[in-house]
């Protein structure tokens, strides 16, 4: 089950699913968009396309009792960046970006998680975003947003320990620029440090598949990781000592 199925990302883990012999099942709001969707991955018999708008309980229950048990829940839903200053940003703009990206990620594990604790094993796919792990000026919503599911994922994982459910959480860079419905891979056309999505996305599938909890998609990651030790070691060493 893969939420955001319409979008770049979404079908372009759907083809790679389908490709490994998965059935896979693909939700979004955008009705229309799900149909261009279903036409551009060819509509094999393996695929079923159901219409959901993640931030709605109920909406939810009608996904699951259509779809039935899953293996591997793929939370991709969000919608775009206000693009905005966080002091020039109103709240229904906030809230919009919550409830997709976050809520809808809860939802989705509340409503099909506990059937794979049962049975005994599962795999749950969150997608935030490069975003997440550090500032991220006029997109302050979709960051704040993404960090938080790290944060759920790493909840998540350690709640399921133990029952055979996998957790992760991939963090991808950009994404090369839309060209086209019909074009290769998945719409999108690459450009110096920009992700190629179905390189990109499989190489998260990988990685998902072994059991890694996080998950990156650009080695230049690693200069925002030591950033962010060297901040961390020096709140360690201003810490008093014991307290």
């Amino acid at each position: 089950m893969i939420t955001g199925g319409a979008g770049v990302l979404g079908r372009t883990l759907a083809r790679l699913l389908l490709d490994r012999g998965f059935e896979v099942a693909i939700a979004d709001r955008r009705e229309a968009a799900l149909a261009r969707a279903r036409e551009w991955l060819g509509a094999p018999a393996a695929l079923v396309c159901l219409p959901l708008d993640v931030s709605d309980a109920r909406s939810w229950n009608a996904v699951v009792e259509a779809a039935g048990p899953i293996d591997f829940l793929v939370n991709n839903a969000c919608p775009p960046s206000a693009r905005k200053e966080l002091l020039a940003m109103d709240a229904d703009e906030w809230r919009a970006m919550i409830d997709t990206g976050l809520t809808g990620a809860f939802l989705g594990i509340r409503s099909f998680v506990p059937a794979m604790v049962e049975r005994g094993g599962g795999r749950v796919l969150n997608i935030a975003s490069l975003a997440a792990l550090g500032a991220a000026p006029r997109h302050g919503d979709y960051a704040a947003a993404k960090a938080a599911l790290v944060s759920l994922s790493d909840t998540l994982r350690s709640e399921l320990a133990g029952t055979g459910v996998s957790v992760s959480v991939a963090c991808p860079g950009a994404i090369g620029r839309p060209v086209g419905e019909g074009s290769d891979p998945a719409g999108c056309a690459t450009s110096r440090g920009r992700m190629d999505p179905a390189n990109g996305m499989a190489h998260v599938l990988d990685r998902a598949m072994a059991g890694d909890f996080l998950i990156l998609t650009h080695r230049d990651s690693g200069e925002l990781a030591a950033l962010r030790g060297r901040e961390l070691a020096a709140a360690l060493a201003a810490t008093p000592q014991g307290r």
